[in-house]
C-alpha cells in the first residue's frame, strides 16, 4: 500500500495489567553552558529504569515513584511535580504517582537550578483498567473454554490475548466469530453493532489442512491509515471461516514510533514455529519505516516481537523516501542440492531481497565479511554482480516494470510439493495500484522479466495488495478493496479469486468480482427480453474520479456480457427481511443499483462512512423490495424502492428510472442464473454464528 508519512500521529499505548515502563525518555534541556550552576540535562526514572517514551502506562490502582536526576548533579536546587489531571493520576511532592482512574494525565517536572533558572520536562501517564490475573495448574489439563453467545467482551478483555513483551504459550484460540462467505469479501467479521470489521494487506499461510488469512486491522474514521493490529481468520474450505481476533498489536513493538501503523506483513512456518514479518515506523531509525519480526508457537498467536528491527530503515540508505522498507514477503524452499533457502523481499519504490539465517530472525551474511550490509544498484541502475566488491547481504534489485510496492514471492509446486520453474514476484503496479507479476530464474542474482498486469485498479480502493497460494490442487489470489459499506483504501476487506496458468507459465487476467469463488451471478432482463447492463468502463487511475456514484445502467449501455452480470444479496437496509434485495455489479464489486432522489437509478458505491452507523442512507437507497411482477408474468419480479415506496425500477434505453409502474412491462424482470446458481438467500449470506461478538472498541 502506498503510504503517506504525514498520517502518523501518536496514539495511546494498549492494554496492560502491569506498568509498561521499560524504555527511556530523556529530555534534553537547553542550558547555560557557561554556568556550572545551570541544569543542562534532566533524566526521569521509575525504579532503575529510564523513561524514554513520551507516554508510559500504569494500571488503575497502581503506584510508582518518578525519580529525577540532573546533569550536572550539583546544579539542582529543587524539584516540583504537577499533574494535568489529578483525578486520573496524582503526584506527590516526592514524585509518587498514583493511578486513580482510566485516562491520561501529563506530569510536568520542573527542576530549579542554583542559577535560579528552571528547566521543565514531562511525561504522559496513561491509566488502563486493571486486568484480572488468571492462574493455571501445571499438573491439571483443562479443556479450552468455549465462548458463550451471551458474552460481549471487548478486544482488550479477550482471555486468549495478552499484549506485552512477555507471554506464555497458549493453545489455538477458539474463534470469536464463525460465518459462511458465499460471496466476496471473505473477511466478513462484524462488530456487535453490525459495523464491518475492516482489514487490508491480506497475507496467507497454509498450515496442514488449514488456510490462515492475516489482515491489518483498519480502524480509520477518515482518509488516512489507522491500523492497530494484525488479525487472523482461518478456513478449511475457503468458504466457512472463523475469525480468531488479533494476534499481534502495535503496542507489542517496543521500537515502534506509533501505535497505528500495523502495515503489511506475512506469516511463515518453519519447524513448528511461526514468524510474522511486518513493517512499521521505527523510532530507532530516524523515524523511517523498518522491517520487524515476531514469533509464535501457534498460527493464531500470540506473537512476540524480537525486540528490535530485523532491517532498519537506516541500513538500506540511500533511500528515495522514509517508507522504502515496507511490505515484507518470504519464501522457503530446498534446492536440488538439499540446501534450504529462506528468502525475504520487501520494498516501496525499491525492491530489496536477502536470505535469512536458520533462526528466521536474522539476515544471512552472504558475502562473509562479518557484517550485514545493503547493496545499491550500480551507476547504470543494474543489479550489482555477485562477484562485485559492492555486493552485500541485502540486495537492491532492479525493479520490474512500474513497481510500486506489495511484493509477494511464489513458485509453482508439483504433486509432491516440490517447487519447479521460475520464481513469480507479484506486486502493485503504478498508481492507482494495479496488480502485476514478473518472473526470474533466481531471486538474488536473476533479472526480472517485464511485468504483466493481471488486475486493474480496484473500483473502491486506491491501493491493492495480494497473496498467492496453493490449496487442495488449485492456486488462489487474495486481494483487497473497499467494497464493504463505508469502504475505501483506508477501510478495506479481502476478496478471493482463482489463478489460471497457461502452458507457458503465464497467468490469465484476474478480474475482481463480487461473487468470488463461492457465489453465483444473475442476469436481469425485462419480461420482453431487454437485458440490464451498466456502462462499460475501465477503472480509472486518477484519484479524482472516485468514488463512482453515477454509473449509467440501461438496456443498451453496452453489449459486454460481463457488464450484465449481477450478484443479488439480502437487502442492505435489513438483511433479515426476506423480501429485500440489493443488486451488486459482479465486475465492479462494491457498486450497487441505487435509487437517487431525482428518480434515476444508477450504479454507485456505498462510500459514506459514519462511525457506529452500520446502515448508511446510501445503503438504504440500494435496497429494493422484491415483489411479484406487475405485468403478471409468473416467476418474474418488480423491484420497489425501499426509500421511495410506490416507485419501481423501470427499464429504458436511456437509463433506469423510478416510476409508479404504470408501464408494467418496463418494471417487470426475469432473473436468470447459471446452472449452479440461484440468488443468494439471507440465510446463506448472513449465516454468521456470533459466538463472541466484538465490542465496538474502535469504531464507536
Amino acid at each position: 500500500m502506498l503510504k503517506n508519512q504525514n498520517t502518523r500521529r501518536l496514539v495511546a499505548l494498549g492494554m496492560a495489567s502491569l506498568m509498561v515502563l521499560s524504555s527511556a525518555f530523556v529530555s534534553d534541556v537547553k542550558a547555560d553552558a557557561a554556568s556550572k550552576k545551570a541544569v543542562k540535562r534532566v533524566t526521569l526514572k521509575i525504579g532503575k529504569k529510564k523513561v524514554t517514551k513520551k507516554t508510559v502506562t500504569l494500571a488503575k490502582g497502581k503506584s510508582a515513584t518518578l525519580k529525577v536526576s540532573v546533569s550536572p548533579s550539583k546544579a539542582k536546587k529543587s524539584v516540583s511535580f504537577k499533574s494535568s489531571k489529578k483525578s486520573v493520576v496524582s503526584v506527590s511532592k516526592k514524585g509518587k504517582l498514583k493511578a486513580k482512574k482510566t485516562g491520561t494525565a501529563k506530569i510536568t517536572v520542573t527542576v530549579k537550578g542554583k542559577n535560579k533558572k528552571s528547566k521543565k520536562t514531562w511525561v504522559k501517564v496513561k491509566v488502563k483498567a486493571a486486568v484480572k490475573k488468571t492462574t493455571t495448574t501445571a499438573a491439571k489439563t483443562t479443556a479450552t473454554p468455549t465462548p458463550t453467545a451471551t458474552a460481549t467482551p471487548a478486544q482488550d478483555k479477550d482471555p486468549y490475548y495478552t499484549p506485552g513483551p512477555t507471554r506464555a504459550p497458549c493453545p489455538t484460540r477458539p474463534p470469536l466469530q464463525s460465518y459462511t462467505a458465499n460471496v466476496n469479501p471473505i473477511t466478513q467479521a462484524k462488530y456487535k453493532s453490525g459495523m464491518p470489521f475492516y482489514g487490508g494487506d491480506p497475507s496467507i499461510l497454509v498450515d496442514g489442512d488449514t488456510v490462515y488469512l492475516y489482515v491489518g486491522h483498519d480502524t480509520s474514521v477518515g482518509e488516512s491509515y489507522n491500523i492497530i493490529d494484525y488479525s487472523v481468520y482461518s478456513s478449511k474450505d475457503l468458504k466457512n471461516w472463523d475469525y480468531h481476533g488479533p494476534v499481534f498489536t502495535t503496542e507489542d513493538i517496543s521500537w515502534a514510533n506509533d501505535q497505528i501503523s500495523a502495515w503489511a506483513g506475512q506469516v511463515m512456518e518453519r519447524h513448528g514455529r511461526y514468524y510474522l514479518y511486518y513493517c512499521t515506523w521505527d523510532s530507532t531509525s530516524k523515524g523511517k519505516q523498518s522491517i520487524g519480526v515476531a514469533v509464535a508457537d501457534n498460527p493464531t498467536g500470540p506473537f512476540k516481537d524480537i525486540g528490535k528491527p530485523l532491517v532498519k530503515g537506516t541500513l538500506t540508505e540511500p533511500e528515495t523516501s522514509g517508507w522504502n522498507d515496507i511490505d515484507p514477503t518470504a519464501w522457503i524452499e530446498t534446492d536440488s542440492k538439499g540446501v534450504e533457502h529462506r528468502y525475504l523481499a520487501w520494498g516501496n519504490g525499491k525492491l530489496y531481497v536477502c536470505e535469512l539465517n536458520e533462526d528466521m530472525v536474522s539476515i544471512k551474511d552472504l558475502n562473509g565479511d562479518g557484517k550485514i550490509t545493503a547493496t545499491e544498484k550500480d551507476t547504470n541502475g543494474d543489479d550489482v554482480a555477485v562477484d562485485s566488491p559492492l555486493y552485500g547481504d541485502i540486495i537492491c534489485k532492479k525493479s520490474p516494470t512500474s513497481y510500486t510496492e506489495a511484493p509477494w514471492i511464489y513458485r509453482r509446486k508439483d504433486a509432491n510439493g516440490k517447487p519447479y520453474g521460475k520464481y513469480y514476484l507479484f506486486y502493485a503496479y503504478g498508481w492507482r495500484e494495479q496488480m502485476a507479476y514478473t518472473t526470474t530464474d533466481d531471486l538474488l542474482t536473476g533479472t526480472f522479466e517485464p511485468g504483466k498486469i493481471i488486475m486493474e485498479p480496484a473500483a473502491t480502493s486506491n491501493t491493492n495488495h495480494m497473496a498467492v497460494f496453493d490449496f487442495k490442487g488449485k492456486t488462489y489470489f487474495i486481494y483487497h478493496n473497499g467494497m464493504l459499506m463505508g469502504g475505501s483504501g483506508f477501510r478495506r476487506s479481502a476478496s478471493i479469486a482463482e489463478v489460471h496458468f497457461n502452458e507457458d507459465g503465464s497467468i490469465n487476467y484476474i478480474p475482481e468480482t463480487a461473487a468470488g469463488i463461492n457465489g453465483t451471478t444473475t442476469t436481469i432482463a425485462t419480461t420482453a427480453g431487454d437485458t440490464l447492463y451498466h456502462s462499460h468502463f475501465n477503472n480509472s487511475i486518477s484519484d479524482s474520479d472516485y468514488p463512482y456514484l453515477k454509473i449509467a445502467v440501461s438496456t443498451t449501455a453496452t453489449n459486454d456480457t460481463l457488464d450484465s452480470q449481477w450478484v443479488l444479496v439480502p437487502g442492505k437496509a435489513d438483511t433479515s427481511n426476506a423480501e429485500y434485495v440489493s443488486i451488486q455489479s459482479e465486475n465492479k464489486p462494491g457498486l450497487y443499483l441505487t435509487a437517487n432522489s431525482n428518480k434515476t437509478v444508477t450504479l454507485a458505491q456505498d462510500a459514506v462512512y459514519k462511525k457506529g452507523v452500520p446502515v448508511s442512507e446510501v445503503g438504504k437507497a440500494q435496497t429494493f423490495k422484491k415483489v411479484a411482477a406487475l405485468d403478471g408474468t409468473k416467476g418474474a419480479y418488480s423491484y420497489e424502492s425501499v426509500t421511495q415506496p410506490g416507485l419501481y425500477i423501470t427499464a429504458g434505453a436511456k437509463g433506469l428510472t423510478l416510476t409508479n409502474g404504470a408501464d408494467t412491462a418496463a418494471v417487470s424482470f426475469k432473473e436468470t442464473s447459471d446452472a449452479m446458481n440461484k440468488s443468494i438467500s439471507a440465510e446463506q449470506f448472513n449465516a454468521t454464528i456470533y459466538k463472541l461478538p466484538l465490542a465496538d472498541t474502535s469504531l464507536n
